[in-house]
């Protein structure tokens, strides 16, 4: 797919661009724990703050259901982004408010909107409320890949009331995720993690035709092992096989499983001292917290002889640092070899921006369900929104 890029619109000084963003972040006491996605944001507005526009920003946080809650407003977040940019930005309460609009759209500030989950029009798709935060901007950037596989205001409607464009961030997801989806160079390399089979399954399907070798780890490798009868104790695993293939297809030799983990007796908040143990050797207490050395010694092996490595989700239990051991081990190996790497996934990202690494891949996603229905071919409308005809 051909995307308008924001290089190709016609920006004049005072030219007022709104930018749909993702920062859809953890906040803790008004503070943002991780600005991965805010400061990949920021080429784009850069460039747009050197060609003198006007910039108005659009996002959301949370679920907040069509209603104000306060701990989910943006304006921790455009506190933030004023720290990282070192510039003013007024925040906007609400977008509707002609008050609003008689005061700011003048300004030549970075304006700020409050989270537009707020207001029922937004996840509803609502022509009304799309023309209304129109009229805020000459021009529209979409910069929230994480977001392109919802049909929401201002990700599908918006855009057909004001000439839409791709940021850079967004122009690139969909470059390097093509790149990988469509024409990897062989051998190809897939590693699924993260806690649902059933999720990633229509993936594992595409994969196993074109993929030479896919490595299923973390609670997914919990769910397979419970299929096949092997003891997990109290691990976190999909306990209700309805949808889940039969065994045959998870023996599948394309298919690489850990053959070691670390555990924990009692559970993952339990104390005590973890240890590794092969798989087929677990305890009816024991809970699974990350992938074994052995297992990671063996999954960058294969990473080794890859050209193409896609890697969604976490090896092992990620909440907690100190079980973060296997996805950064393996996350470390990999930032050294010369293949072409893509990662995406949340928790993964998460890992990679601790340790410093994001810089040393391919391509890091800002999205993790976006990226997984982006590579099982689905058609976005809000790509659609901005392609060239």
């Amino acid at each position: 797919m051909r995307l308008r890029h924001i290089r190709h619109a016609r920006i004049r000084p005072g030219t007022r661009v709104l930018v749909r963003v993702d920062f859809n972040v953890v906040i803790k006491e008004g503070r943002v724990l991780d600005d991965f996605r805010m400061r990949e944001a920021l080429l784009t507005l850069s460039y747009l703050i050197k060609r003198k526009c006007r910039i108005r920003i659009v996002g959301h946080l949370g679920r907040p259901g069509g209603r104000r809650v306060a701990r989910l407003s943006l304006l921790p977040l455009a506190k933030h982004l004023a720290g990282l940019l070192d510039r003013r930005i007024q925040f906007i309460r609400d977008p509707l408010d002609q008050r609003a609009i008689d005061r700011y759209d003048g300004s030549r500030d970075i304006l700020f909107f409050e989270n537009l989950r707020f207001w029922p029009g937004e996840e509803k798709n609502n022509e009304s409320f799309a023309r209304a935060l129109a009229t805020w901007g000459d021009l529209y950037v979409n910069e929230a890949f994480s977001d392109i596989h919802r049909a929401h205001a201002s990700m599908v409607a918006l855009p057909k009331y004001i000439p839409g464009y791709a940021g850079f961030r967004l122009f690139d997801e969909v470059r390097f995720l093509g790149k990988a989806r469509d024409i990897p160079a062989r051998p190809c390399l897939v590693i699924f993690g993260g806690a649902k089979v059933s999720t990633k399954l229509p993936l594992i399907r595409k994969f196993l035709k074109v993929a030479d070798r896919i490595i299923i780890a973390g609670a997914m490798a919990n769910t397979v092992f419970l299929r096949e009868g092997i003891e997990i104790g109290v691990s976190t695993a999909e306990r209700d096989m309805d949808g889940v293939p039969p065994r045959a297809f998870f023996r599948n030799q394309k298919l690489l499983y850990p053959v070691d983990v670390v555990v924990m007796r009692g559970g993952v908040f339990a104390r005590g001292r973890t240890r590794r143990v092969r798989i087929g050797a677990l305890r009816s207490d024991d809970f699974i917290v990350d992938s074994g050395p052995r297992s990671i010694e063996l999954f960058v092996k294969e990473a080794k002889r890859a050209k193409t490595v896609i890697w969604n989700g976490p090896l092992g239990y990620t909440d907690i640092l100190r079980f973060q051991r296997g996805t950064r081990r393996f996350a470390e190996a990999l930032s050294r070899m010369r293949s072409f790497r893509v990662v995406g996934g949340g928790e993964t990202v998460a890992v990679l921006n601790r340790a410093k690494l994001v810089k040393k891949f391919s391509h890091v996603s800002t999205g993790g369900g976006a990226m997984l229905e982006f590579f099982m071919g689905k058609r976005f409308p809000a790509l659609d929104a901005l392609s060239l005809k």
